[in-house]
């Protein structure tokens, strides 16, 4: 992108501004020799710029002159370095390579000697020659983490009501009712009486009072076949 497009397109003259009116900070200088109290940031695994597997320990200078400047410390996964590796590793609580893949449960505070070296330009720059832990301080707070609702008060358990054994219970079914059946009654031919108005009495034929009825004889008037 052009660089007068992207000026105007982010302000052209508030960064002009900020341009005229900045002045250039001055190349960093190495940290002078001594023992600083530091912050232990992260522990990154990688490569340096050769292909060396390494822990990377990064260090935040607390107070002083030096304040918030960073310092690294290189631990080799070499066959040379190894054993330098685990003896500063266990100080990190730190005890086989799986545990590098998480994140550090605290914040270390650690005192950290720090040396001047310099590279093959001649160039002087700070390495960590070694470093003790003094401390610890508790992980702050996520002020973006979701709120917690306080829990209200607990809640009283209903009484529960023991079951009664049932082992000694004898089990007693009721007494059967047995039903008492009313035979139905037989109807006699007087008492059938149709719907709407009875005739007269003299009209009804055949009918012989029950008290009268001579043996052998049916209901009707009329005489047994066999007699």
């Amino acid at each position: 992108m052009n660089l007068r497009k992207l000026l105007t397109e982010n302000g052209k003259k508030s960064i002009e501004s900020v341009w005229d009116s900045t002045t250039a900070a001055s190349d960093l200088k190495p940290i002078p020799r001594g023992v600083y109290e530091a912050r232990l940031l992260k522990a990154d695994v990688g490569e340096s710029s050769t292909g060396t597997a390494r822990v990377a320990l990064k260090f935040e200078i607390l107070g002083g002159e030096f304040e918030d400047r960073l310092a690294w410390s290189n631990l080799w996964l070499t066959e040379a370095g190894m054993q330098y590796t685990k003896r500063d590793l266990r100080k990190l609580a730190i005890h086989s390579l799986d545990e590098l893949e998480k994140p550090l449960p605290k914040h270390h505070i650690c005192s950290i000697s720090v040396v001047l070296r310099k590279s093959d330009n001649g160039n002087e720059y700070n390495a960590i020659k070694s470093f003790e832990v003094i401390r610890f301080e508790p992980e702050e707070d996520d002020p973006f983490a979701p709120q917690t609702q306080p829990a209200g008060p607990p809640s009283t358990p209903a009484p529960q009501v023991a079951n009664p054994p049932t082992a000694n219970l004898a089990i007693t079914n009721p007494p059967l009712v047995t039903p008492t059946l009313n035979p139905p009654k037989k109807e006699s031919a007087t008492s059938i009486v149709p719907t709407g108005e009875a005739p007269p009495v003299s009209a009804r034929p055949n009918t012989i009072d029950a008290s009268s009825r001579r043996p052998g004889t049916r209901w009707g008037g009329g005489n047994d076949k066999n007699q």
